[in-house]
């Protein structure tokens, strides 16, 4: 079996923030910053592809200059393609397979 990863959808509902970013953990501590674009009624959404790992989630929230660390609190993810049992999650609470 090969293992390709999957890809995933996130959301987060933020109305106050300018700009957020989901920001993905892997193993060995490599941190991506994936921005997300603003959707209806404050929400915002961001696709995006996980490779074979184990990963850790969370979003930084901006307003003008100034980044915050929200954690994964609010943060709900689907799994849109693949099924690779080889992508795994540090607290899978808020995420979805599809």
């Amino acid at each position: 079996m090969l293992n390709t990863g999957e890809t995933w959808r996130f959301e987060v509902r933020d109305a106050q923030a300018d700009r957020v970013f989901l920001v993905k953990e892997c193993d060995g501590g490599v941190r991506t910053w994936v921005a997300m674009a603003p959707g209806a009624d404050g929400r915002w959404h961001v696709t995006t592809t996980l490779t074979p790992g184990h990963y850790r989630l969370r979003y930084f929230r901006a307003e003008g200059s100034t980044f915050f660390n929200a954690g994964a609190t609010g943060l709900v993810g689907h799994r849109v393609a693949g099924d690779d049992p080889m992508v795994t999650f540090d607290s899978p609470g808020s995420l979805v397979a599809v």
